[in-house]
């Protein structure tokens, strides 16, 4: 009950734990094949939270911003814009072919990070730290 802001939170720091398991595997892989079976049992698991969070946690977050009546409106561009992501697989699989398996999850765990940096900090705050404004001084209470 914490709303849709916590749960984007959640998920974008459970989007790190799965390239660090998949980094993690290989490394396991010399105790035997239970372990590596473990792990990716759990990677898939932590996957479908994810997608699950955000789904959720997303939608509500645009009906909490979003004037009543461009809910609809505010809905539509973001799955819009959400599209551009079903090219991220091409991406993710020449990324594979031209260079390894390592390199791809090291880039999907520094995107997990700045999803979870952007998911802390806020849109706003986030932007205008990027641009290398700085932080409002608080007033003593």
């Amino acid at each position: 009950r914490k709303g849709p802001v916590t749960v984007i939170q959640v998920a974008a720091g459970l989007r790190c734990v799965v390239p660090a398991l998949a980094l993690v595997a290989p490394l396991l892989a010399r105790y035997g094949a239970s372990p590596v079976s473990a792990i990716f049992v759990a990677l898939f698991v932590v996957q479908g939270v994810i997608y699950g969070a955000y789904l959720v946690g997303s939608m509500n977050y645009l009906l909490r911003i979003a004037p009543p009546g461009e809910r609809s409106l505010y809905g539509a561009l973001s799955n819009t814009l959400g599209g551009i992501l079903l090219v991220t697989p091409l991406v993710a699989g020449w990324l594979v072919e031209v260079t390894s398996y390592e390199l791809l999850f090291v880039v999907a765990l520094a995107m997990g990070a700045l999803s979870l940096a952007v998911a802390l900090c806020g849109p706003a705050r986030f932007a205008r730290l990027w641009r290398g404004g700085s932080e409002p001084e608080q007033e003593a209470a």
